[in-house]
């Protein structure tokens, strides 16, 4: 059976993309997720589509002998126009309520012990075992929260790669 040119595409689409996005979830573990960063780890994906040293770019420079024009728009949309687009979606800072929720909790402990007539050690229980308990519960909240909007953003920058996929998918089909 005879692979199309569109089905190899698909492949080497699908390898460039599982690069990108794991290079981009490396980067965000690293603490460093820029849109330059994000720039740069694209730019250095999209080289292996200029390169006879990968299947993409072997693939290309095959199509490129039998359709000379298709192949060098798809060379222009790959290694040219293919870029991010900001996200509008900015880094929210939490932060400040792994400290506020353990100090709130801290004060309703007291303040109900307090209200009841309890003694000083009862009081300084209550109001120590909310906070040691609220803040190791509240971080790992915020970091769930913050790995999910991550992972949210890393999509979002892989879906606008889309248009680009489903520009070259229509020059392989018009062959």
């Amino acid at each position: 059976m005879q692979t199309t040119d569109y089905e190899r595409f698909e492949k080497y689409w699908k390898d460039f993309s599982d690069r990108l996005q794991g290079q981009m979830m490396t980067q965000a573990n690293k603490g460093v997720f820029t849109f330059a960063s994000l720039n740069l780890i694209l730019s250095d994906c999209v080289g292996s589509w200029d390169s006879k040293y990968s299947g993409g770019g072997r693939w290309l420079d095959e199509y490129e002998k039998k359709y000379p024009q298709k192949a060098q728009m798809i060379r222009n949309i790959l290694l040219n126009d293919m870029k991010f687009t900001e996200d509008s979606e900015g880094d929210t800072k939490n932060d400040y309520l792994k400290y506020i929720v353990p100090l709130g909790s801290a004060a309703v402990g007291l303040g109900i012990s307090r209200g009841v007539g309890a003694s000083n050690l009862v009081q300084a229980i209550c109001t120590i075992s909310p906070a040691v308990v609220a803040y190791p519960v509240t971080n790992n909240i915020l970091d769930s929260t913050k790995d999910q909007k991550m992972k949210a953003r890393i999509s979002n920058y892989m879906r606008q790669l889309d248009k680009y996929r489903l520009s070259i998918e229509s020059i392989l089909k018009d062959v």
